[in-house]
């Protein structure tokens, strides 16, 4: 790199673990309705998360179980 550049580092938090899901699609209604049957489509309904054995099923905010 050279010695005139700079290297900057930002830390964000997760927003996957801030917002709940029926406020993120009540905002895209209101916001941006043509995302909105998109957004349903994805975010509607909780998805299952598969790690060997293991089956997460993904909860509102930062704590999971494990099934």
């Amino acid at each position: 790199m050279p010695a005139d550049y700079i290297l900057v580092k930002l830390d964000f938090s997760n927003a996957f673990n801030c917002f709940h899901r029926f406020d993120m699609l009540n905002v895209v209604a209101d916001h941006a309705p043509g995302l909105l049957s998109y957004c349903l489509s994805a975010y509607a309904n909780p998805s299952f998360l598969f790690y060997g054995q293991y089956t997460i099923m993904p909860q509102e905010g930062p704590q999971q179980y494990w099934e």
